[in-house]
């Protein structure tokens, strides 16, 4: 073999070894597997449009929209651990996208998950400080962790932006239906509600 030859038999195994075929097939699949996700969703079957984004997102870590998408589904097919992961990941690639913080925190709002609700409300504040309804959400959070200080300030924002005082059932909706809660959730634990009578006198002395 002439050293000619082998340079060039060379030069195309370095272009092959780039542009791998199962890589770019990958890449051409996505654009349509995302709008056959997408019509899957439309219609109802969740666990479906579950089934091929998982891949597809694994595939495509970088993906935020994917990502999102993902959680969607997760969600309508009821496993809500795997969907925060996913609105999760979501979150780290397109930190600015309110949609994705919008359901990261329906999905934690689910029941039992008050700590990183918390986190994710905080994070939302920081973004978007006038949002009064996130800063409802984070007196109702902090006040079932019993943390009756940060509950009273963060209900002060929402009266300052809002225009209004807080009413007991403002303070204290009936808890929310979780396909990943069991009924018993439902009722306040000790903590819950003496950090929300503790909230509720000090709004009342504000």
């Amino acid at each position: 073999m002439t050293p000619m030859r082998a340079f060039s038999l060379l030069m195309i195994l370095v272009v092959l070894a780039a542009c791998p075929p199962g890589k770019k097939q990958a890449a051409d699949l996505t654009p349509s597997t995302r709008n056959q996700a997408r019509a899957l969703l439309a219609r109802g079957d969740h666990a479906g449009a579950a089934a091929l984004l998982g891949p597809l997102s694994i595939k495509n870590p970088k993906d935020a929209e994917l990502a999102w998408l993902h959680g969607k589904a997760l969600v309508g097919a009821g496993e809500l651990p795997r969907a925060i992961k996913a609105f999760g990941a979501a979150r780290a690639l397109a930190p600015l996208e309110r949609t994705i913080h919008t359901d990261l925190i329906k999905a934690l709002s689910g029941g039992g998950h008050d700590k990183e609700l918390i986190e994710a409300l905080r994070q939302v504040l920081l973004l978007w400080p006038d949002d009064a309804p996130r800063h409802l959400t984070l007196s109702r959070a902090l006040a079932r962790q019993g943390k009756a200080a940060e509950a009273r300030s963060a209900a002060r924002m929402y009266r300052a932006l809002n225009g209004k005082d807080l009413s007991k059932e403002e303070l204290d909706p009936p808890a929310p239906a979780s396909p990943s809660a069991p009924e018993e959730h439902a009722a306040l634990s000790p903590t819950h509600q003496r950090g929300l009578e503790a909230a509720q006198e000090l709004e009342r002395r504000g």
